[in-house]
């Protein structure tokens, strides 16, 4: 596996490893402009990395929240390459796109996202293991990849087996829909065996909605989270509330990153 990223927005951004934010925002949600003024706005914010949700008729692994927002999308997006091209263009931060496979593997529009230098990673929830393996293989001569997906659930063997052939782990503090809470936290395993694989980059996901929880998971060695129908919620109250809670979560990772700088010294 190759030791550097081909395209510098990812190469560049994780740098930043230890207080990396990522916000889920849907393509086309509440409409197509409005949407390009959201994505500029959390770039703005000091997100790092955008997660785009890719349309989608079925999300079957989002809460209601998500669901909704997709109910609502005009779904002729999927396969508007100048509009996806608008959404590359409008910010300058790494994009992945988050889609389900029977949207973007089966009918391969994965392909379309490389091909423009729309996609600098894929989120795709409910991929086997072994077929994520191969699709990340495919991409990385691209430039892009794939993130692989561990939760507390898994035995050692998968998860071991997913550190060591990605380079972007998606930690999923829970199973189940996203936008819930975790009964009880159960990733310290899943940190104890990243330890073992130095140049793989950890983010944790699904529940997490305030800046507490953020400083919380990033103090307990996450590389980076990814917030999604918290996002989405503040969207929906206005372009203002989304601005300010992204400001303050960036707030939230970058205080936590300056504390463990000053007890490094």
């Amino acid at each position: 596996m190759t030791n550097e990223f081909q395209i510098p927005r990812m190469k560049n951004i994780l740098k930043k490893r230890g207080n990396l934010i990522v916000a889920y925002l849907l393509a086309g949600y509440p409409n197509r402009e409005a949407f390009l003024i959201s994505l500029k706005l959390v770039a703005n914010a000091g997100v790092d990395i955008i997660e785009v949700g890719f349309p989608s008729a079925n999300p079957s692994n989002d809460g209601q929240v998500i669901r909704d927002a997709h109910k609502k999308v005009d779904m002729s997006i999927q396969d508007d390459w100048v509009y996806w091209q608008k959404i590359r263009n409008a910010v300058d931060v790494p994009l992945w796109i988050m889609g389900y496979q029977s949207d973007l593997i089966s009918n391969p529009r994965y392909e379309q996202l490389v091909s423009f230098s729309i996609a600098d990673a894929f989120v795709i929830p409910g991929l086997d293991i072994d077929k994520n393996l191969e699709l990340n293989e495919k991409l990385k001569s691209q430039g892009c990849e794939t993130l692989g997906f561990v939760n507390g659930q898994m035995q050692e063997q998968s998860i071991r087996q997913v550190f060591a052939t990605h380079r972007l782990i998606y930690v999923q503090l829970y199973v189940g829909e996203t936008g819930c809470k975790a009964a009880q936290d159960d990733y310290e395993g899943i940190l104890q065996i990243a330890k073992d694989y130095p140049d793989v980059y950890s983010f944790a996901g699904f529940g997490i909605d305030s800046p507490q929880r953020v400083e919380q998971l990033l103090n307990q060695g996450f590389d980076g989270v990814i917030l999604g129908t918290a996002v989405i919620r503040h969207q929906n109250q206005s372009q203002e509330a989304l601005f300010q809670f992204v400001h303050e979560i960036k707030s939230a990772a970058n205080k936590e990153r300056e504390y463990e700088s000053h007890h490094n010294i």
